[in-house]
C-alpha cells in the first residue's frame, strides 16, 4: 500500500483553454478504441486487470479505494463489522467552456461501540449516538468533448472531528486512486497515491494533493475512475488496546470486480 506507479501520467498536462481539448479529442477517442481493443494485452479499464483474490493490492477486496458506497466500522480484535451510512453534498459552478467545477463531501457519522460488543456510547458533545465524524471532499472539474466524458481531480481534503472525549484517534490517512485513458494520449494504469498518515486530534484537517492532479481521465469505460479514501482508527481511552478502523471512498467513474 502506498506505492506509485506511472504509466504515461503527465501532472497539469490540460490547459484551461477548450480550442486546446478539442484538438486532442480526436486522437483520445482514436486512442481509447484502439487500446480497448487489444486490452486482453494492454489492458486498461478492463474486469481482467483486477488482481486475483488474495494478491497484493490495496484497491482489490472489500477496502477497495475504488469502491464507492457506505462505510464499514471494523472491530480490529473480533472482526465484527457495522455498516454505517454516508451523507453526500454537493456544489458546483459550470463555466461557460462547458467545463463544470465540482465539490463533493461525504461525511459520516460514526457511533463507537463499547469494548463488550453493545452499541451505546458516552454522551456525545453533538449527539448521543454519534462519537466521531469523518468527511471527504474530492475537488475536481468535469467537461464532455465528442461525448467523451472526462474528470480531473485536483484535491482531497480530509476531517476528522472528535465528538466524544472518552473517543481519540491512533491513526489517520487519505489516498488516491485513478485508472483510464489521458485526454490528448497516454494513460493513467491502476496508479495510486497517498499522504504520510498521522495521528488525528480533537479536529484535524488534511488536503492531499495527488501526483496526477490535473489531469483529465475518460471515465466512460467500465474500471475508469478517480477515488479518493479516507481511514481512521479509533480506540476508547479507557481501553487503547481495542481498536475500531473505518474508511470509505469516493469515486467518479466504475469499478467492477471479478
Amino acid at each position: 500500500m502506498g506505492v506509485l506507479v506511472h504509466s504515461g501520467t503527465r501532472k497539469g498536462a490540460i490547459g484551461p483553454r477548450l480550442a486546446a481539448w478539442r484538438m486532442y479529442a480526436t486522437y483520445a477517442v482514436i486512442s481509447c478504441v484502439v487500446l480497448l481493443l487489444g486490452a486482453a494485452l494492454a489492458g486498461s479499464c478492463v474486469a481482467s486487470d483486477v488482481p486475483e483474490s488474495g494478491a497484493s493490492c490495496s484497491t482489490c477486496g472489500t477496502d477497495s479505494i475504488a469502491r464507492e458506497g457506505g462505510g464499514v466500522l471494523r472491530d480490529s480484535v473480533t472482526g465484527e463489522t457495522r455498516s454505517i451510512p454516508i451523507h453526500r453534498e454537493e456544489t458546483s459552478i459550470r463555466l461557460g467552456s462547458g467545463e463544470r467545477l465540482v465539490e463533493v463531501k461525504y461525511v459520516a457519522d460514526i457511533p463507537l461501540f463499547l469494548e463488550g460488543g453493545t452499541n451505546t456510547s458516552t454522551k456525545s458533545r453533538v449527539d448521543s449516538s454519534v462519537s466521531y465524524r469523518l468527511t471527504l471532499t474530492q475537488y475536481y472539474s468535469e467537461i464532455t468533448i465528442d461525448g467523451w466524458y472526462y474528470v480531473s481531480v485536483s484535491k482531497y481534503k480530509g476531517t476528522w472531528q472528535r465528538l466524544d472525549t472518552q473517543v481519540a484517534a491512533s491513526f489517520g490517512i487519505l489516498r488516491a486512486s485513478a485508472n483510464g485513458y489521458v485526454l490528448g494520449g497516454g494513460q493513467l494504469h491502476w496508479v495510486k497515491d497517498h499522504d504520510s498518515g498521522f495521528v488525528p486530534g480533537s479536529y484535524s484537517t488534511r488536503t492531499f494533493v495527488p501526483d496526477w492532479a490535473g489531469t483529465y481521465v475518460n471515465l466512460r469505460w467500465p474500471n475508469c475512475y478517480q477515488c479518493g479514501q479516507i481511514e481512521v482508527v479509533l480506540y476508547r481511552r479507557t481501553n487503547p488496546d481495542y481498536q475500531w478502523e473505518f474508511l470509505f471512498a469516493i469515486c467518479k467513474g466504475t469499478y467492477f470486480e471479478i
